[in-house]
């Protein structure tokens, strides 16, 4: 079975949705993991989450692409600096690159960068 789109559903405005994604002049990567923290707290049936919880989880997914492999997030003269807080967080803590899923985000939860 291949799916071509976003399924129909009379609660959700799949085209507003998919304007989030449009591709603009900068890149955007951070949308993917803003979109991926969003999910897996719907998946873990929260119905309220802060603002809070939405970076740190963005941070915490981004992690081990940004610390292990050295995966650019985008150029250079981006607008997104999802990338650049996570080396920063990298080097002012001493979080291992392959360090356990909840290890930054207990971080983050417990310190005042």
């Amino acid at each position: 079975m291949i799916i071509t789109g976003i399924p129909f559903d009379e609660k959700l405005n799949i085209g507003v949705l998919s304007k989030v994604f449009e591709r603009k002049r900068i890149s955007n990567c951070y949308k993917y993991f803003w979109f991926q923290a969003i999910l897996e707290n719907i998946v873990e049936d929260k119905v309220v989450f802060t603002y809070d919880e939405i970076l740190n989880q963005m941070i915490e997914d981004a992690w081990y692409m940004v610390t292990e492999f050295k995966l650019r997030l985008g150029p250079c003269n981006t607008t997104d600096n999802l990338e650049e807080v996570v080396k920063y967080i990298h080097s002012k803590s001493n979080i291992s690159s392959t360090a356990k899923r909840g290890s930054v985000i207990q971080y983050l939860q417990n310190e005042v960068l």
